[in-house]
Parts: structure tokens; C-alpha cells; sequence
């Protein structure tokens, strides 16, 4: 196999040099053309006029400069970060790092209670305002 894996592999190539190739993984499909048309179909569903994006920052994986691209998008949009990061209007600032260092994962467990440091962001309101 080309991949190394013994499922289909899709490439999405960009019309210009500002963006990368994206490789896309078929995990599920034992053949490209059934991905393939998998794909087109969920495609076509797609609302760009109820798209949402939702960024989870680490400034000590990604280039800071990314925040600013993002916060470029033509849609709705939060950013949750560690920090107040200056100059940025889209982001929330979330509790589960330690030392101002972004070392939790967002989607863990606050001990017992059975909430994610996640819940500490109102995306259900996120998502609701959004969709009105």
C-alpha cells in the first residue's frame, strides 16, 4: 500500500499555493470509490451558512500568528485558550491549564463531578445564539 494502511487514502489539493494538501484517512471504507462517494454526500449537506469552529490553543504547539488567521474566517467562531491573548475578539479563556501553562486537556474530567473543564465554555449558548 502507498499509505502504509490497508484502508483508502484521499488527498484534497488546494487551487492555490497559500493552502497544504490535506490527506484524508478512509478508516471505515474498504474501497476508495466507496469513500469517495461517502464523502460527496456528506458534502453536499454541509450549510455554510450554519458552519461553526471551535479552536482549542496551545501556545506552545502552535505558531501564536495562527490565532489571528483563525480569527480571519468568514464564520462563527471561539478560540479557547489558556490566557488572554491580545488583540483576539472570538476567544474564552478556560481554567484547566495549570500555571498559566497548557498542560490539561480540555475534555478531561474535573475530578468526580462528572463535568469537563470543557463545560466551563457555554458552548450549548455557543451553539444555540448561533443557530437563531
Amino acid at each position: 500500500m502507498k499509505w502504509g494502511v490497508e484502508y483508502p487514502v484521499g488527498k484534497l489539493i488546494p487551487n492555490d499555493n497559500d493552502h497544504d494538501e490535506i490527506i484524508i484517512y478512509f478508516r471505515h471504507y474498504k474501497n476508495f470509490d466507496d469513500a469517495k462517494q461517502k464523502w460527496e454526500e456528506r458534502y453536499k449537506r454541509v450549510d455554510f451558512n450554519n458552519v461553526l469552529f471551535i479552536y482549542e490553543f496551545y501556545d506552545d504547539i502552535y505558531d501564536e500568528n495562527l490565532l489571528y488567521e483563525f480569527e480571519k474566517i468568514p464564520y462563527k467562531k471561539v478560540i479557547l485558550t489558556h490566557k488572554k491573548i491580545e488583540g483576539l475578539k472570538n476567544d474564552f479563556v478556560v481554567s484547566c491549564y495549570k500555571e498559566n501553562k497548557p498542560v490539561a486537556k480540555i475534555m478531561r474530567y474535573k475530578g468526580i463531578s462528572g463535568k469537563r473543564y470543557l463545560d466551563g465554555f457555554d458552548y450549548v449558548k455557543f451553539l444555540n445564539e448561533t443557530l437563531q
